[in-house]
C-alpha cells in the first residue's frame, strides 16, 4: 500500500529471474510497467494505492558454469526460488539418479517428482527441508545435482552461460 502524499514517485519491484508471466495490478486494475536491470517501474502519484503482484513459477533444471568440471553432464532441479534435493527417504536410499533426457516433471504440493533415464520415479524436496526426515542410514543421503540423460556438449553450455554462474537448461 503507498501513500505518496500527493507527491511524485518511482516504484521498482523486482523481477526475480525464476519468474514469468509478471503481472502488476493497481487497486485490482492492470497497470503498465516498463522493465529496466530486472525491475518493473512505475510512476505517478500514488494516493491510497494498493499494488499487487502476480506471476508464475515454472519447475527448471539448471547447469553450472562449466568451469566446475564437478558438475559437468550435471544438472539441478529448482522450482522458483527453492533449490531442490533428493533425499534418501523418499528415494529407497538411493540419491544417484541420471534424469531423463524429458523428466516430466510434476509438482505435487512443495514436492516435484520427475523420471529418471531408467524409467524411475524420483522425489525432489525443497533443499531447507532435508535430513528432517531420518529413520534409517540410507534416509540420510542426499544430492543436489544430477546426470543429465543426453546432456548438451560443454562447449554449447559455456557459449549459453557466458560468465554467469549458471543457466537454465
Amino acid at each position: 500500500k503507498i501513500d505518496s502524499k500527493g507527491k511524485v514517485l518511482t516504484v521498482r519491484i523486482r523481477i526475480p529471474e525464476y519468474v514469468e508471466n509478471f503481472a502488476l495490478l493497481q487497486n485490482g486494475s492492470s497497470v503498465e510497467f516498463t522493465v529496466e536491470k530486472g525491475y518493473a517501474i512505475i510512476n505517478g502519484t500514488f494516493e491510497n494505492v494498493e499494488i499487487e503482484v502476480n506471476y508464475d513459477q515454472k519447475i527448471r533444471r539448471i547447469f553450472a558454469n562449466p568451469k566446475v568440471a564437478e558438475n559437468h553432464g550435471k544438472v539441478a532441479v529448482s522450482y522458483g526460488p527453492f533449490v531442490m534435493c533428493a533425499e534418501g527417504i523418499d528415494n529407497d536410499g538411493n540419491i544417484d539418479y541420471t534424469l531423463a533426457e524429458d523428466p516430466h516433471f510434476e509438482l505435487k504440493g512443495e514436492n516435484i517428482f520427475a523420471n529418471s533415464a531408467d524409467g524411475k520415479r524420483v522425489c525432489f524436496i525443497p533443499y531447507y527441508k532435508w535430513c528432517n526426515r531420518i529413520n534409517g542410514p540410507d534416509d540420510a543421503k542426499m544430492a543436489v545435482w544430477f546426470k543429465q540423460e543426453n546432456s548438451r556438449p560443454l562447449d554449447v553450455l559455456a557459449n549459453e552461460i557466458g560468465e554467469k554462474l549458471y543457466g537454465v537448461y
